[in-house]
C-alpha cells in the first residue's frame, strides 16, 4: 500500500475532487420551474430581479446548493420549506434558464450533494425578463 502511495505520488497523482457539473437542468424541467414560479412566487418576486445584475453578483460562482436552500428555508413566505424539494430545484433550473445558462440533458435534482457540484455561472448577460 505504502508503495501505491508512493507511486502515485511520483507519478503527480491528486486526489479525486468532486467533478463540477455543466449544463445541469433541462428546457422541460425550466418550464416546469417557471409555472411553479408563476403560482408561488410571482405574488412577491418578479422575474426580472431573478436574472439581474444583483442577483448575478450575489450568487455567480457559488453553488446551486446556496440558492437552493435559501429557497427552501425561506419560501414561500409564510410557509418556508412546505414545497416537495424537488419543486424548488426546479425553480432554481428556471432561474439558470433566466440567467442564460445552457440547457442540458439531465435534469437537476435535489440532492444536496449533486446540487453542492453545480456552481452557478451567471456572468453571461441574458435577456432579463420584464414581466411581474
Amino acid at each position: 500500500m505504502l508503495l501505491l502511495a508512493a507511486a502515485c505520488l511520483a507519478l503527480g497523482a491528486r486526489p479525486a475532487r468532486a467533478q463540477e457539473v455543466r449544463a445541469p437542468y433541462t428546457e422541460q424541467q425550466a418550464v416546469v420551474g417557471e409555472a411553479y414560479f408563476r403560482g408561488y412566487c410571482l405574488e412577491c418576486h418578479g422575474a426580472a430581479d431573478m436574472a439581474n445584475e444583483s442577483f448575478k453578483a450575489k450568487w455567480h460562482g457559488r453553488p446551486a446548493f446556496d440558492l437552493f436552500e435559501r429557497l427552501r428555508t425561506s419560501m414561500p413566505d409564510g410557509a418556508p420549506g412546505s414545497l416537495p424539494r424537488q419543486t424548488y430545484a426546479d425553480i432554481v433550473a428556471y432561474f439558470l434558464k433566466l440567467n442564460g445558462v445552457p440547457v442540458g440533458a439531465m435534469p437537476l435534482g435535489a440532492d444536496s450533494l449533486v446540487l453542492s457540484r453545480v456552481r452557478l455561472e451567471l456572468r453571461a448577460s441574458a435577456t432579463t425578463p420584464s414581466t411581474r
